[in-house]
């Protein structure tokens, strides 16, 4: 994504603002213009512009096209994340919470009205316009999994359909309803839907836990469970006894396990909750300690643990020596458990954490990151693998292409098990890697995106796959990640020249 500067051609007596827009312009290669994220993006997109847009939606202000490449100029929205939001801005009231969810639900009002359901609604996906507070409006953004029901459409994609999402493929499965799983593939996505999400992050908002997920540990499995049981969200508990009554009333509307009864975000606007005065303005006392330690621990446990497997790629030895233990996650374990006790305790994750963040933690800081990984006194190899998760695998064949050169690139991988082999467009062999090598990484740490390599699956493979905005969010808490990274780049690009030159 790039910022530019966009001509409003209008007469200025009449548009003073619009000459000069900063906006952003997202630079598609046609070659991957069959994809259903693409297609998905941009038939919202261009239903939303069709429509007019709205205020608090990202939306695309015009569209061109060369031989090669689609060109989408849109909102420039700069002022990170929500939760980023109401951390910056220290304790927060209900208030504050409920003039945020208020533009949310406004934004669904008006998607669920002209035929748009987001279905990947998350706090990464809801942003503010600029870091300044007071003129910051909220943005709904990604629109990768949206459903966009049959209405008239513009613009040159308008013969890309709108598929039903299948759960399997789409969304986020923290944030999914009750009915995504009861009823399987048969599941789409309704307006419904998001209504449950927004549920969720409400939730977040005011306890700082996830409500099907409140030690921090849980899996994509353990939610599902959870939620095929019908088990309810703790509403009535100790860890909602600061939130209002007016607050619970809406969450559990909002959660409501009956889509067919889940309040809708017309309704939701009318809610005492959420118009003028209704929430209490009174500050949430550590509010924005809660919302920030949800965010925090997390986020520096995974970006040390993927330190650590930058840090072991390519060492081999110690797989071969013991070749049970196969799993990348089995050997970063045993970095972060040295002296072999069969369980991390909150000083190895101080210990680890410390080195790839290089940030100092207290003893009860350290327990705090572990409580916020299990309910037990220390981290089993099973709790330590949860807290990865929500990582995707990939499985490939033998004799598979994983990618080739010059294709785009939006996530870098780790050899989980298997051999690939890295080659040239031509076919020249550069390199083999094998169980615990990464690739990928690249097309990630430069501007020009581009795949500089061919990979082919010599063995079945096993990856896990790390998305650029993940990839992203490890290496500003990681120096150590970044810095291993780029001598790893360096290396590799000096080892291909070599390898042509011969």
């Amino acid at each position: 994504m790039t910022q530019i500067h966009y001509y409003c051609w209008a007469t200025t007596n009449y548009y003073p603002n619009c000459l000069l827009k900063k906006v952003a312009l997202k630079k598609i290669s046609k070659r991957y213009t069959n994809s259903t994220s693409f297609r998905r993006e941009t038939n919202a997109l261009l239903r939303i512009y069709d429509i007019g847009g709205h205020p608090n939606i990202s939306g695309l202000r015009d569209m061109y096209e060369d031989s090669t490449h689609f060109y989408l100029i849109i909102d420039l929205v700069k002022g990170g994340e929500m939760f980023e939001f109401l951390i910056r801005k220290g304790a927060f009231s209900e208030a504050d919470a409920a003039r945020l969810l208020k533009q949310v639900a406004k934004a669904l009002n008006f998607l669920h009205g002209v035929g748009v359901v987001h279905a990947d609604l998350k706090p990464e996906n809801l942003m503010l316009s600029t870091f300044e507070s007071r003129n910051a409006i909220l943005k709904v953004v990604d629109f990768g999994c949206a459903s966009v029901s049959e209405m008239g459409q513009i613009g040159s994609l308008a013969d890309f359909s709108c598929d039903p999402i299948p759960p399997a493929s789409a969304g986020t499965i923290a944030y999914w309803p009750p009915e995504a799983f009861t009823k399987g593939r048969n599941w789409e996505a309704t307006a419904s839907t998001d209504m449950w999400s927004l549920g969720i992050i409400l939730f977040i908002m005011l306890t700082g836990l996830h409500p099907f997920d409140l030690q921090g540990n849980a899996t994509d499995e353990d939610i599902k469970q959870k939620l095929l049981k019908n088990e309810k969200p703790p509403l009535h508990t100790g860890v909602t006894d600061h939130v209002s009554a007016s607050a619970l009333d809406l969450m559990e509307k909002l959660m409501n396990p009956d889509p067919t009864k889940r309040i809708t975000a017309e309704q939701m606007l009318h809610h005492p909750w959420v118009r003028r005065g209704g929430a209490s303005e009174t500050i949430i006392e550590g509010s924005e300690r809660r919302l920030e330690r949800f965010q925090d621990l997390r986020h520096k446990l995974e970006a040390g643990i993927f330190a650590v497997m930058i840090e072991q790629g390519g060492k081999h030895d110690n797989a071969k020596n013991n070749p049970t233990k196969i799993s990348l996650i089995e050997r970063a374990f045993e970095v972060f458990d040295q002296e072999g006790k069969g369980f991390v305790s909150s000083e190895d994750l101080g210990r680890v954490v410390k080195h790839t963040t290089r940030t100092e933690f207290s003893k009860q800081e350290q327990r705090d990151m572990l409580r916020a990984s299990t309910r037990d006194s220390n981290l089993s190899l099973s709790s330590f693998s949860k807290l990865l998760s929500h990582l995707k695998e990939k499985y490939y064949a033998r004799g598979a292409t994983i990618f080739k050169e010059g294709d785009f690139g939006d996530s870098m991988y780790f050899i989980n098990s298997g051999t690939v082999e890295v080659s040239t467009a031509d076919g020249q062999v550069i390199s083999i890697l094998r169980r615990g090598d990464f690739f990928g990484e690249g097309s990630l740490l430069h501007s020009n995106a581009e795949r500089s390599s061919t990979i082919k699956a010599l063995t079945p493979v096993d990856l896990i796959e790390i998305t650029k905005k993940d990839f992203l969010r490890y290496i500003a808490t990681s120096p150590s990640a970044m810095e291993n990274l780029k001598l790893v780049d360096a290396n590799r690009k000096l080892n291909r020249t070599t390898r042509l030159l011969r």
